[in-house]
């Protein structure tokens, strides 16, 4: 069954025929991620992070490497797994000399909020 392409409108050729062009998908990123050195901090291995998200171990290991790029959805799956925020993944090593990224990094919701909350008291005394 082919697509109709209007009076006008220029098609788009491929080896099945014609077809009209759709909205552009987001484009699929590469750069440097944490998500090895969270997977570590949090004790999971390739294979349960592999788990935890439905992707397969090799995809884990590529976007590790930065060999495969990632979207906004395998970035999310991997985030809920880790129990970090995507922002987080992108640009907070765990393992760095940042003792309130660590601390962030290891409690339950719950606790971030009050931590969240005792910071903002102290910058508010200052």
């Amino acid at each position: 069954m082919g697509c109709r392409v209007r009076p006008g409108e220029n098609p788009v050729m491929s080896k099945r025929g014609p077809y009209q062009k759709g909205p552009k998908m987001p484009p699929i990123q590469r750069r440097k991620t944490f998500i090895a050195e969270w997977r570590t901090f949090r004790g999971m291995t390739q294979e349960d992070l592999a788990d935890e998200t439905g992707l397969s171990v090799g995809t884990i290991s590529d976007l590790e490497k930065g060999k495969a790029g990632y979207s906004d959805k395998s970035l999310g799956k991997i985030a809920d797994a880790l129990e970090v925020e995507i922002g987080m993944l992108l640009s907070v090593d765990p393992n760095a000399d940042a003792p309130l990224w660590a601390l962030l990094g290891k409690a339950k919701d719950a606790e971030r909020e009050q931590i969240a909350k005792v910071a903002r008291a102290l910058i508010k005394k200052q």
